[in-house]
């Protein structure tokens, strides 16, 4: 399932990142990368997500959030 496929309050796991190579690597500089744990906490319009990943609130544009492969958890 997409990240972009969410419900909001969900929790969910990342399981893969089909991103390039540059944007795979600013993700992980954001602490996102397989096996992170996010909530969501808002659906934007046009497919923006905000997350939640421990404290922290992270918004990604609906061209990232079509590319995160999550689970439910």
């Amino acid at each position: 399932m997409l990240l972009s496929d969410c419900s909001i309050n969900s929790r969910c796991e990342i399981v893969s990142i089909n991103l390039p190579n540059d944007e795979t690597i600013r993700l992980c500089e954001l602490g996102l990368s397989k096996g992170t744990k996010l909530k969501i906490c808002q659906l934007c319009p046009f497919g923006s997500v905000l997350v939640s990943k421990g404290t922290e609130r992270i918004g990604l544009s609906s061209q990232i959030t079509n590319l995160l492969e999550v689970k439910y958890i």
